[in-house]
């Protein structure tokens, strides 16, 4: 699911690329190696191909949909200061 304000800035954003989410008129970067937190929508898994063709994309059992578009979600590094700063 992809959100009108995650932005592709850079590479093959379907696999390691980098984004940036925008709130608020501030750009907000996710690269391809931060920790994230994220809602999952479905789990689904796909039957096992008994053939593959060998310029096929590798074999994904699982596949599982998410958001980060909700308090406390998206990159762990985004909220590290806000936990701070409830802290007394």
């Amino acid at each position: 699911m992809l959100n009108d304000n995650l932005l592709c800035i850079y590479g093959d954003c379907r696999d390691k690329g980098t984004w940036e989410w925008e709130y608020g008129g501030e750009p907000f970067i996710i690269d391809g190696i931060d920790e994230i937190m994220f809602r999952v929508h479905s789990v689904s898994y796909s039957p096992i191909p008994l053939e593959q063709p060998e310029e096929a994309k590798p074999f994904a059992p699982m596949v599982i949909t998410g958001s980060i578009d909700d308090d406390g979600l998206g990159p762990v590094s985004w909220w590290a200061g806000a936990e701070q700063a409830d802290e007394p």
